[in-house]
C-alpha cells in the first residue's frame, strides 16, 4: 500500500511541474518578439519538458524498469477481462472513460487560454 502511495505522490508531481514548466515556459514564447526567438523558446520548452524522460531513460538499470513495470496501472479498466470491469464501474467511473478525452481536451485549452491571459 505504501508503495502506490508514493507512486501517487509521484505522479502528482510529475503533472504539477509539467504544467507549472508549460504555464511559465508559455509566458516566454508567447512574448517573443520575433520568429526566430519564438522558435528558440519553443524549441527549449520542449527540451525541458523531455529531461525527465531521457533521465529515466539513461540513469535508471534495467533491474530497477522491470521492477517498475511490474507495478500497477493506474487505469480504471482491467486490460484482461475489460468487460467485466467495465461492468463493475459507476456511471460516474463510465463517463469518465467514455468523454474524458474530451475533458483532457477543454482543460488543456483552458490551460492555454489561461496562459495566454495571464502572460499577454
Amino acid at each position: 500500500k505504501m508503495e502506490r502511495l508514493w507512486a501517487y505522490f509521484w505522479f502528482l508531481v510529475k503533472i504539477g511541474s509539467e504544467i507549472f514548466v508549460i504555464l511559465v515556459g508559455g509566458g516566454f514564447v508567447l512574448h517573443s518578439p520575433d520568429h526566430e526567438t519564438l522558435i528558440l523558446n519553443a524549441v527549449a520548452l520542449a527540451f525541458i519538458l523531455d529531461i525527465d524522460d531521457a533521465a529515466y531513460k539513461y540513469s535508471i538499470t534495467d533491474l530497477q524498469k522491470a521492477e517498475l513495470k511490474s507495478f500497477p496501472d493506474f487505469s480504471l479498466i482491467d486490460t484482461e477481462n475489460e468487460v467485466p470491469a467495465l461492468m463493475k464501474m459507476t456511471k460516474y467511473q463510465i463517463l469518465k472513460q467514455v468523454f474524458g478525452s474530451y475533458f483532457q481536451i477543454l482543460a488543456l485549452f483552458g490551460v492555454c487560454t489561461v496562459s495566454w491571459y495571464a502572460n499577454c
